[in-house]
């Protein structure tokens, strides 16, 4: 094999990676909704924090009853700013209700277009560089 093909199948390799990671997320994200049950969280407290090159997010300091209505769990999750006294929905595990999420998997469809537009976008460049002649001085 040429240098140009091995490039082209590592390169390939590489861009696959994203979409496979997001479809994974995906179905863990729906076997985790198919478990879980819906109610509302209150707000108990927003903090905003810094992460890698000065991007914001806010950690909210949640409170929710259970289906049961005795325990009231005080989870922490980051997410865009909420005022205090604010109610989100909310998915939590009966069996475990400390794991939770308030993520219902609503941008999951745009991160598999958009790491499929960028494997595919890999896969012409590939081919386009396998296309090229090249000549040796």
């Amino acid at each position: 094999m040429d240098k140009i093909t091995i490039v082209s199948i590592i390169l390939i390799a590489l861009g696959i990676l994203p979409l496979i990671i997001v479809l994974i997320k995906r179905r863990l994200q729906k076997a985790f909704m198919k478990k879980a049950v819906t109610t509302t969280a209150i707000v108990t407290n927003c903090e905003k924090r810094y992460g890698t090159k000065g991007a914001v997010y806010y950690l909210l300091s949640l409170e929710y009853k259970t289906i049961d209505g005795a325990q009231i769990i005080d989870g922490r999750v980051g997410s865009r700013k909420q005022e205090q006294g604010d109610i989100i929905p909310l998915m939590y595990l009966p069996d475990k209700p400390t794991k939770f999420s308030i993520d219902f998997g609503k941008k999951i469809p745009y991160a598999i277009a958009i790491t499929l537009v960028f494997f595919l976008l890999i896969v012409w460049f590939c081919i386009w560089l396998s296309n090229l002649e090249y000549t040796v001085q």
